[in-house]
């Protein structure tokens, strides 16, 4: 019998787009028919505890409006080292047998965790083992946003950036796909890992060609071809 496919799809929320220090790491354990098997928030004790790095994240004020309160409150998060997240990273996939790591513009979120280790001092691995690697925005920029009625809604609904070029985010990839045109994706790694589980769903429902082990820059490059 073929062993079915199982994801791990993450995100994180880090200090900046060139500092990527990573405060906030969520993931989904899921097959490809949407049964979760595992969830999980980290916050990363030695980022977010850091006031001189968290001073200058993007999104700072979240410290005080969300993390706080939902630490207090004892709800998802869980403050930890970035040993320790790793270690139950690695754990989780093994248990599960995870052998597809995913996540919206992947190749960012591999480099903020090279970072974040890097920063650390953390010698050990985040992955035991070498999981396929599949980039959301790539599939998405390749399979979703390329459609006429994406781009048809997105000229309607204003879906572009100064220079006129569509937008390929994973927040307007979950408003074509629900409908939902006044989405706002939260920007917390938890609830940011749900929709691109969504929309992994979605595509997979598609049945197209998955780019597999492809990364590459820009992506968004893709849709504007035919603009």
């Amino acid at each position: 019998m073929m062993r079915e496919n199982r994801f791990l799809v993450f995100d994180t929320e880090t200090q900046g787009v060139e500092n990527k220090l990573v405060y906030d790491l969520g993931y989904f354990i899921v097959n490809r028919r949407g049964q979760v098997f595992e969830s999980r928030r980290f916050l990363v004790r030695e980022v977010i505890t850091n006031p001189q790095i968290m001073c200058d994240a993007f999104y700072h004020s979240k410290v005080y409006t969300t993390y706080i309160p939902m630490l207090d409150k004892s709800e998802n998060p869980m403050l930890a080292s970035w040993a320790d997240i790793a270690l139950t990273m690695r754990s989780d996939m093994q248990r599960h047998n995870v052998n597809i790591l995913t996540a919206y513009n992947l190749l960012f979120d591999l480099s903020a965790m090279r970072a974040t280790s890097q920063h650390i001092g953390y010698s050990g691995h985040i992955l035991t083992s070498r999981p396929t690697l599949l980039d959301l925005w790539l599939f998405a920029c390749q399979h979703l946003f390329t459609r006429p009625t994406y781009k048809t809604m997105a000229d309607r609904e204003g879906w572009k950036s100064e220079a006129g070029n569509y937008r390929t985010t994973a927040e307007h990839a979950f408003r074509y796909l629900t409908l939902n045109y006044n989405y706002d994706e939260p920007h917390t790694a938890l609830e940011d890992a749900e929709i691109e589980a969504e929309i992994l769903f979605r595509l997979l429902a598609m049945r197209k060609k998955i780019p597999y082990n492809e990364l590459i820059p820009n992506p968004w490059r893709i849709p504007q071809d035919d603009k």
